[in-house]
């Protein structure tokens, strides 16, 4: 494999379907503690892209390097797998990180500390398949290695995420902050606008009734100068009449004073006709 190509072993004939989601956390912690130590035996690639191999494979668990335990074994301890598990008769007590069988046990492989062997017992070089598995189960554990120097600089580059995003969302928070004055002030800018715009509707109304008091008083003023102008113009013809009657009254005294002389000469004439009759008849 390259540098950039990612390998996953799976275990055939064994599946996974927990009764609750809660029983994700206590199986990957019991996953943790059995398989500190592996062993894979790859059966067949059974997926490639080019950057990613699948292989289906027997894999081997040990918490201490010691005790190990066929994966598929794990339905005798775990309701959470689902999978066939075969016993056979043994005249021994086998020690298995999953559990320790007296007189049966599951088969596969087993390992005494010096050698490994399979039950039921099979031909072939058990050594050489110890050792090969030796080989791989190095393998794997640099690759653990490996994937752990990984997990620590995702772990340190989640951390500096986090950091961001407690940055983001304080920064978010005083935007919302700023929104919610925002929306006070604006709240307040609309109540200031309202109370003027009814002030100005009331304003406009008092103008209004100015406006037609002002019409109104502007006519009357019209009439007042129309009716002014009629005074003037009788109290004219008043005064001409007045000095026409002061004329008329002169030409009258005048005329009185006339026909006064002219009646005290003609009663005087008068009485010296009679005057004179009177010593006629006298005589």
């Amino acid at each position: 494999m390259n540098g950039t190509a990612a390998v996953y072993y799976y275990q055939p004939g064994l599946a996974y379907a927990p009764a609750t989601p809660h029983e994700d956390s206590s199986v990957y912690m019991y996953l943790q503690q059995l398989c500190r130590f592996a062993a894979v035996k790859p059966l067949n690639l059974t997926y490639t892209d080019g950057y990613t191999y699948v292989y289906a494979a027997n894999i081997y668990c040990s918490p201490d390097g010691i005790r190990w335990a066929w994966l598929r074994w794990l339905p005798l301890r775990l309701t959470a797998f689902r999978g066939n598990v075969t016993f056979v008769r043994i005249n021994a007590t086998a020690y298995t990180a999953v559990g320790v069988f007296n007189g049966t046990a599951p088969e596969g492989w087993y390992s005494d500390g010096a050698k490994a062997f399979r039950l039921p017992e099979q031909a072939g070089e058990a050594g050489g398949e110890l050792e090969r598995l030796r080989r791989e189960a190095a393998a794997l554990r640099a690759e653990a290695e490996r994937l752990r120097a990984e997990l620590a600089e995702a772990r340190a580059a989640a951390n500096a995420t986090a950091r961001r995003a407690a940055q983001a969302e304080a920064e978010a928070e005083e935007l919302r902050q700023r929104l919610r004055q925002t929306a006070d002030l604006l709240a307040v800018c609309r109540n200031q606008v309202a109370q003027l715009t009814s002030s100005l509707g009331a304003t406009k109304a008092e103008l209004e009734r100015a406006a037609e008091r002002e019409a109104q008083l502007r006519r009357e003023a019209e009439a007042l100068s129309r009716a002014l102008a009629d005074n003037r113009t009788r109290l004219a013809e008043l005064e001409q009449t007045v000095a026409d009657l002061e004329k008329r009254l002169a030409d009258a005294e005048t005329d009185k004073w006339v026909f006064l002389g002219l009646g005290l000469t003609a009663a005087g004439v008068a009485t010296a006709i009679t005057v004179l009759a009177r010593r006629r008849e006298a005589v």
